[in-house]
């Protein structure tokens, strides 16, 4: 995040995504903004799971490219930045990741979003602990991906 106020609260490194990329079957594909790329790359070459990313999207400066990669997408998972915005906006299934105290726009408790039906809020049972989120993640995706094989 480019907020230096909220940024570190809100945030998750990459290293703590590793139950939510340990499905084999899933295509993953990198949404996030900024210089990430060395850090998807480095990712990739310690790790059996393959992030794709497309640096020829700047989700920053050409928001109608952006949005149709996030469209493209079967979910958006995500921490509260502005590609959660973007994926809620059009619609997208979208699961965001928030910290126990939250940004104001997600609300203080419950999974639904005020501003987006298709928005489900993963929040921290204790502040700066990601375990739980990413627990709850992992085993809604695990359910996701067997729904989706299912169709």
């Amino acid at each position: 995040s480019f907020n230096k106020q909220f940024g570190n609260i809100k945030s998750l490194p990459l290293n703590k995504w590793g139950k939510i990329l340990s499905f084999n079957e899933v295509k993953y594909f990198s949404l996030q903004y900024g210089r990430v790329l060395n850090e998807v790359k480095e990712w990739n070459a310690e790790n059996s799971t393959n992030i794709h990313i497309d640096s020829d999207v700047d989700h920053m400066l050409d928001l109608d490219l952006a949005l149709s990669q996030i469209d493209a997408m079967d979910i958006v998972i995500t921490t509260s930045n502005t590609t959660a915005h973007l994926a809620g906006s059009i619609g997208k299934e979208t699961w965001v990741m928030v910290p126990k105290v939250p940004e104001w726009r997600w609300g203080i408790k419950g999974s639904k979003s005020n501003w987006y039906e298709s928005v489900k809020i993963f929040r921290q049972d204790s502040h700066l602990s990601w375990e739980q989120v990413l627990e709850n993640v992992s085993a809604e995706l695990k359910l996701f991906i067997k729904n989706k094989r299912a169709r």
